[in-house]
């Protein structure tokens, strides 16, 4: 469901916010990513599960990559939705309703192959 948003409003109170919904209403850069590793993968969605306050009950620090989030409970309804903002964000990927699945979010592992998937590789990757 789309957010209806008065692009008018917007633009006049902050006119960088309003470029940034232009250009993503536009496709321009919904697809647009830079590329990381497989390595930078993990470590950015390792360092996200760790340090972010949502998860500070869930997940300790130096978790193992086949850690089951899901079945853990560390991965509820909110901590995912919590987790698809940091991706999309932090990955300029999109993260389709088809893609949500125990296949792609069980563990850290499967969530970095998931995320790769949707990717450019960075050279050298």
């Amino acid at each position: 469901k789309r957010l209806d948003v008065d692009d008018d409003k917007v633009e006049q109170a902050d006119p960088v916010l309003g470029l940034i919904l232009d250009l993503l209403a536009s496709g321009s850069i919904a697809n647009m990513n830079y590329g990381v590793t497989m390595s930078e993968v993990k470590q950015n969605l390792r360092r996200f599960l760790e340090e972010d306050s949502f998860y500070q009950d869930s997940i300790k620090r130096g978790f193992a990559d086949d850690f089951p989030l899901m079945d853990s409970g560390a991965l509820d309804s909110l901590g995912i939705l919590n987790l698809l903002v940091f991706i999309e964000t932090r990955f300029l990927i999109t993260v389709g309703i088809e893609d949500l699945s125990e296949a792609n979010f069980a563990t850290l592992s499967k969530i970095e192959k998931f995320v790769q998937s949707k990717t450019v590789p960075k050279h050298g990757s």
